[in-house]
């Protein structure tokens, strides 16, 4: 599960391939949130060089401001292997009336969702989050809810790069649409 602090942190605070990075670390993670993937082997599924991801995880390694560790080093059996820190290690400690989640749906982890900008990323995250709260496949959100202001994820420009993106790389997945009511003159996506 991809629980909502892990969702808010996606959003805001990684490039791409610490996106990817992130994914596949709570895909591969056993009940302690312990990792079970040698870096050769994490690199070559998110899709870089180990090198990179050596600098990905050193970063993801200290905290920055008030940011905390993503990543924890945890000495298993004499090999060093990374801890996910951010959320929940099991489904054991979910608590169903208050914790929210997204499914891990099979298509976060396909090339053409990896080849896709951080834009298109954010989007589909925030379309899957969605549909898990709601727990219906049409999800709704308002246009000023993506692109409120100037300070935002999103500008008119970036949402839109995104949207063709997501259509020309997963299209047969995923369909996404403007729509508009005549009489408040709210749009919607």
């Amino acid at each position: 599960m991809i629980y909502e602090e892990t969702y808010q942190y996606l959003l805001r605070n990684v490039s791409s391939t610490e996106f990817d990075t992130c994914l596949y670390a709570l895909l591969h993670s056993d009940w302690d949130g312990v990792i079970q993937s040698p870096l050769h082997r994490m690199a070559r599924g998110v899709g870089t060089t180990e090198k990179y991801l050596r600098q990905i995880i050193r970063k993801l390694t200290s905290p920055h401001g008030s940011v905390q560790k993503v990543f924890v080093p945890v000495d298993q059996d004499g090999e060093l292997l990374y801890k996910f820190n951010l959320g929940a290690a099991s489904i054991l400690g979910f608590y169903s009336k208050s914790d929210r989640y997204c499914k891990k749906y099979r298509f976060f982890y396909s090339d053409a969702f990896k080849g896709l900008s951080i834009h298109g990323k954010r989007l589909l995250l925030m379309a899957a989050f969605r549909m898990s709260v709601l727990r219906s496949e049409e999800v709704l959100f308002d246009y000023s809810e993506i692109v409120p202001d100037g300070r935002s994820l999103f500008t008119r420009k970036r949402l839109l790069g995104a949207i063709d993106a997501v259509h020309e790389a997963l299209g047969h997945l995923v369909t996404i649409t403007f729509a508009s009511r005549s009489f408040s003159k709210k749009k919607f996506l």
